[in-house]
């Protein structure tokens, strides 16, 4: 008991007479219960003892009393000492309890004001406190994920330009997802209009960069189809106009992944201003090669009808290579039936 009554008139000194704000609440809550517990079971103890231990009795009593008295006093603690307290939040407990709290200011002197009539209002203002900085803790801490993100960028084989890497795109892609159902959840909080032009502006930056990323694979998708079909100087020769248009293409390619491969961190590749004016004129361009291109296999199976037995990739490897006629023997089994090859001399001609 002499233990817990040093214990107790020290802490209940340092929680009435420091500085309130240095205060940490849930050392001083789980203080508090401790001792109240101590001191009711040793009061209950000495009542029940014979004979009756009267003045240590009376004295665990006192401690008990104390200790309940100030019990209304640790919510207050923990409002005042929330470290989501803003200078909005401790201007509106200003004008709550007529005062201003400083980092001098102490519980002792809020009491003679009468603080605890004022706990219902400081409880509300530091949960909403609370709630904001939750918010802000979301945003900072959304934007935090995105550092160490990177774009990664590997080589085609036997080509110089590069492709965006499938694990970094589905990480990124992962992380978007997530952060714009957080983003668009806090914006329709009552708790966030606080930073409400915050939350628009990265809201805007996550469905720019969900936009931008979906066209930007669309694009790599058909730049790897297509740039084989124009590597032959036969296909070029035949579509002049196409060739010339995913030249262009190439070229745009080319100069972007070099940008992203010398820079791939995420935060920097979201912020290139012209990043989704490239896309969008690459994704055009490459639109109008693709029909130019489909047109061209159309028009050279309607010459010759058994190419309809073959696929585009099929026939474009036919046509690829006007110079080289054992190119068809491949497919010479699918084009008619009965026949699996055909035989040619030196001279590639045919004779059987």
């Amino acid at each position: 008991m002499w233990e817990l009554q040093i214990k107790y008139t020290g802490l209940l000194k340092a929680w009435n007479d420091g500085p309130v704000k240095q205060l940490s609440p849930p050392d001083v809550e789980t203080e508090h219960r401790q001792m109240l517990s101590a001191a009711n079971k040793l009061a209950a103890r000495f009542e029940n003892a014979t004979p009756k231990v009267l003045k240590p009795m009376s004295v665990a009593s006192a401690m008990s009393k104390n200790l309940v008295e100030f019990r209304p006093y640790i919510p207050i603690i923990h409002a005042l000492c929330n470290k989501g307290l803003k200078a909005r939040h401790e201007e509106e407990i200003k004008e709550a309890i007529t005062i201003e709290i400083s980092p001098e200011t102490k519980l002792h002197d809020l009491k003679n004001i009468g603080i605890k009539e004022k706990r219902e209002v400081l409880e509300q203002i530091s949960d909403t406190a609370s709630r904001e900085y939750n918010n802000e803790s979301i945003m900072q801490k959304m934007k935090e994920e995105w550092e160490p993100l990177l774009f990664t960028c590997k080589e085609v084989a036997g080509k110089e330009s590069k492709i965006l890497a499938g694990d970094a795109v589905e990480l990124i892609q992962t992380i978007l997802d997530d952060h714009i159902i957080k983003t668009q959840t806090m914006k329709g909080s009552p708790f966030a209009k606080f930073m409400l032009d915050e939350i628009t502006k990265w809201e805007t930056v996550l469905m720019r960069t969900q936009d931008n990323l979906d066209l930007w694979l669309k694009v790599q998708a058909v730049w790897m189809y297509l740039e084989p079909v124009f590597s032959s100087d036969d296909i070029i020769r035949q579509m002049p106009v196409e060739g010339q248009q995913f030249k262009e293409v190439n070229i745009a390619w080319h100069n972007l992944m070099v940008r992203i491969d010398n820079d791939p961190r995420a935060f920097t590749v979201i912020e290139i201003d012209d990043l989704g004016d490239t896309l969008k004129l690459a994704n055009t361009k490459l639109e109008r090669v693709q029909k130019g291109l489909r047109d061209y296999l159309e028009s050279k199976s309607g010459q010759f009808p058994r190419f309809y037995f073959l696929s585009d990739e099929e026939l474009l490897e036919i046509l690829s290579e006007t110079k080289e006629p054992l190119r068809v023997q491949p497919h010479l089994k699918k084009c008619f039936e009965g026949i699996h090859k055909l035989n040619f001399d030196d001279e590639k001609k045919i004779h059987g």
